[in-house]
């Protein structure tokens, strides 16, 4: 009898402690999904498809037939939720891309130069410019490169910029149309990275983050599924 009682009570030991875990584990995941009702979501997009996105030109071109595409079905996944606002960068692609997804969601599309793509050379001009360097390639700073916009002024105006849609729509849900260089920086600082440039969106595609005072949780990463099935898109060219 002594040995079943023991082993009963070994038994029931681990399954408070397992209970414990599981306790542990559902805190961390709470805390880290920010599933709270007061966090305020982000969904940041890179702008769709322009004639120019596979030529890596500088100008500031209107979206292609693709693009519009793209921007379309982007529009239709997101007439299903609620958003409060949606903002986009003064880019003319990104301004055209936020309109289409705006006249889905019956809201107004509101511009933000703090939004616009890192200021860079402009190798149209001067040809002897090099588009990208080793150090680049190993690093992934735009310090690195000649004639660009400081990183650190770069992600410095990013953060100042989506930080004040945050204040100014808390508890809310919010779209971002911008550029593949803006969402890696704020993602590069909510995420801890050191790199300013860690990936490359695709065109139309959704990142989420959402946010409660100092905490953040990423939600999904370059979110392509509405674009599924559609004809195939490439990522080279404008960020």
């Amino acid at each position: 009898m002594a040995e079943i009682y023991a082993s009963h009570w070994v038994g029931k030991g681990r399954v408070q402690r397992a209970c414990s875990r599981a306790r542990q584990t559902a805190a961390i995941e709470g805390m880290l999904q920010l599933h709270d009702e007061e966090a305020t979501e982000l969904l940041l997009i890179r702008h769709a498809e322009t004639p120019c996105s596979h030529h890596g030109t500088d100008a500031d071109a209107p979206l292609s037939v693709e693009g519009i595409s793209q921007a379309d079905l982007l529009a239709d996944r997101l007439s299903d939720f609620w958003v409060e606002a949606v903002y986009c960068s003064p880019e003319l692609r990104a301004r055209w891309t936020a309109q289409i997804v705006a006249d889905a969601l019956h809201r107004p599309v509101q511009e933000l130069p703090g939004l616009r793509e890192i200021e860079g050379a402009n190798q149209a001009e001067d040809a002897s410019i090099p588009v990208t360097t080793d150090l680049f390639r190993q690093q992934r700073r735009w310090d690195t490169l000649h004639g660009f916009e400081s990183g650190h002024a770069f992600r410095r105006r990013v953060l100042e910029t989506l930080e004040g849609v945050q204040k100014a729509h808390a508890a809310r849900r919010i779209v971002v149309i911008t550029h593949a260089s803006v969402i890696n920086a704020y993602l590069s600082h909510v995420m801890d990275i050191p790199r300013d440039l860690f990936f490359l969106p695709d065109h139309a595609s959704i990142s989420t983050v959402r946010s409660l005072e100092d905490m953040h949780a990423v939600r999904t990463l370059n979110d392509t599924a509405h674009l599924r099935g559609h004809a195939a898109f490439v990522t080279a060219g404008q960020l």
